[in-house]
């Protein structure tokens, strides 16, 4: 059986009459009733996202583009660790939105791969060994300057790197121009486009250009090495939903506090975001389980500074963004512990934290270890193959499932906010 909110959701918005409320329920896709009715069956639940009322900016962008009356995106950039830094569980969340708001492109994109998996819808295709990576969560390596992405590719000798393109026409091409920066340039299906050169001032760098609307491959060479980019962004001339997915393996909100702040917030003004999500939680709580009990209490208040100090410096760069939260997923013991699937208390601990810091700042906030089960979720998703044998990562229909539960929520959220506002034809 399907949550009992989804059971009433009538309105498709193919067939919405012009009369009807622009933030109609709509249906679940077949695909995402197959995930709701897997959670169901393994104890998800129908969690709402706390203070909804907070997102109406967010709501009122995505009004604009139900009755085709906004000209621009509305940009989503969301912050996180290893959970979404394959584009796992967020790509769920931007296939929904799309599907019922429009397509804005791909957003922001990767050189290459953090590391030899995933897929490369966010990234670029580049020879193995070709660009050094390096992100936030090992510090200060490479040349140690980070943006807003949390990742820089380094080209040490020649490099190469090619996006494909899939009607995208608008770029912005992010780079550090650092002391030391060759000259490198743009191909666009093989043809020379660009040759950029380097002031050598150690900023960082945004390179705007129009693509061919028959573009299929944007290709980056650098042939004599010494280049640095931090990403590339790419949208479409309709407006549409551009979900930036930015997840870094291992990182904590501490972590991004690493980047350049003068960069990092020149970029994300760039975005123009409509949404900031922090999807933020589950190293804090390994690194709270492990603090000493008499550390236990400054750890929390460390953990509790460190997210507010994140959440600031990105509304300080973003004022007019809605923003939203979203907690930890369950978090348990590991495999040599006679306790082993059962979850950490430390959970309950990063929620209220995060909770907290949330309301503060004016965040709205998704409870998204409530929303898998709460108490022995994990253990759920184990004996259901939807977890790695380390028994931290989900997999498969594990992220499948935790990207649809928010996505739902949003959707539901959106739908359940007042004052409503009638379609109209353009």
């Amino acid at each position: 059986m399907l949550f009992p909110v989804l059971a009433t959701l009538l309105i498709s918005q193919a067939t919405l009459p012009a009369s009807a409320p622009v933030r109609a329920h709509i249906p679940p896709s077949e695909k995402a009733k197959s995930l709701l009715t897997l959670g169901a069956r393994i104890g998800a639940k129908n969690t709402k996202i706390e203070r909804p009322e907070t997102l109406e900016t967010f709501f009122l962008a995505l009004d604009g583009l139900v009755t085709r009356t906004r000209t621009d995106h509305v940009h989503i950039v969301t912050f996180g660790n290893s959970l979404i830094s394959a584009d796992n569980v967020t790509n769920v969340v931007r296939e929904r939105l799309v599907e019922r708001f429009g397509d804005g492109g791909r957003g922001l994109v990767l050189t290459d791969r953090i590391a030899d998996y995933g897929n490369r819808l966010r990234s670029g295709y580049a020879p193995k060994g070709a660009w050094l990576s390096y992100n936030l969560a090992m510090g200060p390596k490479g040349r140690g300057v980070f943006g807003l992405s949390g990742v820089i590719h380094e080209a040490a000798g020649y490099a190469t790197t090619e996006w494909r393109l899939n009607g995208e026409t608008e770029a912005e091409l992010f780079y550090l121009d650092h002391k030391d920066t060759r000259s490198f340039s743009l191909k666009i299906d093989g043809a020379p486009f660009m040759q950029i050169e380097p002031l050598k001032d150690g900023g960082g760098k945004a390179l705007h250009f129009t693509l061919p609307a028959t573009a299929k491959r944007l290709q980056l060479t650098a042939s004599r090495g010494n280049v640095t980019i931090f990403g590339l962004t790419l949208e479409k001339p309709s407006p549409g939903i551009v979900f930036d997915t930015i997840g870094i393996p291992a990182a904590e909100a501490a972590s991004y506090l690493i980047a350049k702040e003068d960069i990092a917030q020149a970029q994300l003004k760039s975005r123009r975001p409509t949404l900031l999500m922090f999807m933020l939680g589950g190293n804090e709580i390994r690194r709270l389980s492990w603090a000493r009990a008499n550390s236990v209490a400054q750890r929390k208040e460390q953990l509790e500074q460190e997210f507010r100090a994140l959440i600031e410096r990105m509304q300080a760069a973003a004022p007019d963004a809605a923003c939203l939260a979203v907690g930890p997923i369950d978090a348990v013991y590991g495999q040599s512990s006679p306790m082993k699937l059962k979850t950490r208390p430390q959970v309950d601990d990063l929620n209220a934290i995060e909770r907290k810091v949330a309301e503060e700042k004016g965040c709205a906030y998704y409870d998204l270890y409530a929303a898998m089960g709460g108490k022995g979720s994990l253990e759920k998703f184990s004996k259901n193959a939807m977890l790695h044998d380390d028994l931290v990562h989900p997999k498969g229909r594990g992220l499948d499932l935790l990207g649809e539960l928010l996505a739902q929520a949003i959707m539901q959220a959106y739908a359940d906010t007042v004052p409503t506002k009638l379609a109209q034809k353009p």
